[in-house]
């Protein structure tokens, strides 16, 4: 480890807001959650996440190594000084030797995570509404919000729309879309209204992770525009429990 990333890990020690000390290492903070922070710097071609230890990230940071082979899923970088893990006593049961490190002192573990382009939530609902009423119909077949509240509106209205259901009334558009989230032959006839069906590592993805959610008891996926990204023309989940 280089002698500045050893005086960073004791400065992040002695604050409460660690995006103060990326930032005096040079480190341009892009984004700042209620649980993370995230930096890029210039001179490197990953970014670095910052999060709390308690946080539900260290579930999404195993997930997407199990599911690797996954063109959804984020790419995280190994690191030198992260060999070290396993001598670190945490108080997570999770600890990715080489991928995930806690940082002794502090409440906090990072991670280096591949660079991807932000999406806007008008291009989400536009170009990827497919991808989005994947999660939204599993969502309702599971009895779980597989979207932020925002995203499940546009994606109900763009069923109503795709099925001429403008007249129907509220409950009965709401009976269509819940048989509808049952019905994989009905999604077909669907995917040709809206033009696209998702690929199947979508298809996959979107399971695995409201299962997950599931499993994890959380009130459902945290899927929005900042919560998603581009690698190319391929959409990425990078954050998506509460």
């Amino acid at each position: 480890m280089k002698i500045y990333e050893l005086q960073l890990k004791k400065d992040i020690q002695q604050l409460k807001n660690p995006e103060d000390v990326l930032r005096k290492y040079g480190w341009n903070v892009i984004g700042i959650g209620m649980e993370a922070a995230v930096a890029e710097h210039p001179n490197k071609n990953y970014v670095l996440k910052l999060f709390e230890d308690d946080s539900n990230y260290k579930k999404f940071v195993e997930f997407a190594i199990n599911h690797k082979g996954n063109p959804h899923v984020p790419v995280f970088f190994r690191g030198a000084e992260t060999k070290d893990l396993v001598k670190v006593e945490e108080r997570s049961t999770i600890s990715i030797p080489g991928i995930m490190s806690t940082i002794p002192g502090t409440d906090y573990s990072y991670v280096r995570m591949e660079k991807l382009s932000k999406i806007s939530e008008k291009d989400l609902i536009k170009q990827y509404a497919p991808e989005m009423l994947v999660l939204y119909l599993d969502g309702i077949r599971e009895n779980i919000s597989g979207l932020n509240f925002e995203l499940k509106v546009a994606m109900r209205n763009k069923i109503i729309v795709a099925f001429r259901l403008l007249t129907g009334t509220k409950s009965s558009n709401t009976a269509f879309i819940e048989k509808l989230a049952h019905d994989h032959v009905q999604q077909q006839e669907l995917w040709k209204r809206i033009g696209r069906e998702p690929d199947e590592a979508w298809f996959s993805l979107a399971h695995d992770l409201i299962m997950m959610s599931k499993k994890l008891k959380t009130r459902g996926l945290d899927i929005h525009e900042d919560n998603v990204m581009f690698r190319g023309n391929t959409l990425v989940v990078t954050d998506p429990f509460y």
